[in-house]
Order: C-alpha cells, then sequence, then structure tokens
C-alpha cells in the first residue's frame, strides 16, 4: 500500500510531528484515533481533509507531484 500520509509525517522533523499532529487533529477536527488510523493507512482520509493537510504542509502530498502549494 502506498501511504502518502504516512510517509509526509514520515518526513517531518523529529522535533516537530507532535505539533504538526496536533495541527492535523485540530484543523481537521478528529480524534486521535483517526489520525492513528491514516497513519497507518486503515481508513481512506476523505478529499477535504487532504486539502487541510497539503495547506498545513505547504505542498501537495496526495497528487503525483510534492510541488509547493502557492
Amino acid at each position: 500500500m502506498n501511504n502518502k500520509f504516512k510517509m509526509y509525517i514520515d518526513s517531518v522533523q523529529f522535533g516537530k510531528i507532535s505539533e504538526i499532529k496536533a495541527k492535523i487533529i485540530n484543523e481537521c477536527v478528529i480524534t486521535n484515533e483517526i489520525y492513528k488510523n491514516w497513519y497507518a493507512g486503515r481508513s481512506n482520509i476523505p478529499e477535504r481533509h487532504q486539502r487541510v493537510i497539503e495547506m498545513l504542509a505547504g505542498k501537495k502530498i496526495f497528487s503525483q507531484t510534492n510541488k509547493p502549494i502557492s
């Protein structure tokens, strides 16, 4: 399985992971369990949440290219 969300989280600097995780949980209005399911690839990330995550990351994550968002 190609879990682009996990690949993005794993690429975040170690000291910033909890900050990014908290922002994703708060901005997407999800629980920690849903976050864990997304990370593990057990459930799909709705498109509206994908856009929020990409805005927080400042780059495309779920498309074919990882170009910065303008």
